[in-house]
């Protein structure tokens, strides 16, 4: 089961290209963050219209989109 309590949660500031995959996402979170996407959080992206989100989450063996 997947426990929240244990992950940092980062919000990304502005919009994002809600056609990005998870190479995409993880380009975010290195250059941006400055960060290992692979490190135990949930890193969140919100469209344009701010009306949608995307999560981006290493567990154990591979990413959660």
């Amino acid at each position: 089961m997947f426990q929240y309590s244990d992950y940092k949660i980062y919000l990304a500031c502005g919009k994002t290209d809600m056609r990005k995959s998870i190479n995409g996402l993880c380009d975010i979170v290195q250059n941006q963050f400055q960060l290992d996407p692979r490190e135990k959080a949930m890193f969140a992206f919100c469209n344009q219209r701010r009306n949608r989100i995307k999560l981006l989450i290493w567990e154990d063996n591979g990413f959660w989109v």
